[in-house]
């Protein structure tokens, strides 16, 4: 979605505010091609809502006792997909530390297998550990293929 037609959210849920960002100007100007992040909250929780952070990779608000990160990785053949990756986890890691008595919700666009065994997907697990995060996918037992 274009700068110009982030309001749009607004006509489309109107019970909901949204935090986020368009990464469509940058990447129209560098010619790779993703939308950017956003989260909606339910107007009724605005009040104890703050954001945190809204980059064209991820956006992280607080909604009471709980820091939620939506998060777009980058795709495989990015060119310096892992530079991006560990950067925006530390960019993460250092907000975690930050509200560290919070609850941590994190989703969004991994672009990756986290059960196979790549640079990424490595990473993405290992962060997940030192952080005490769980992966919610591995609560329901091991999925058919």
């Amino acid at each position: 979605m274009t700068p110009a037609n982030l309001g749009r959210f607004d006509v489309e849920f109107p019970r909901y505010v949204c935090f986020g960002s368009s990464a469509m100007q940058s990447c129209v100007e560098s010619g790779v091609l993703y939308g950017g992040v956003s989260i909606l909250v339910n107007k009724r929780l605005q009040k104890c809502t703050e954001i945190l952070c809204c980059s064209d990779r991820y956006v992280a608000v607080i909604i009471r006792n709980v820091s939620i990160y939506n998060i777009y990785l980058p795709c495989v053949g990015t060119p310096d997909r892992q530079s991006i990756v560990n950067r925006l986890f530390l960019e993460i890691h250092d907000c975690m530390n930050v509200y560290r008595n919070y609850h941590i919700i994190i989703g969004g666009d991994f672009n990756t297998d986290l059960d196979k065994h790549n640079q990424t997907s490595l990473g993405m697990n290992q962060f997940a550990d030192d952080n005490a995060l769980y992966r919610c996918d591995s609560l329901f037992g091991p999925r058919d293929k």
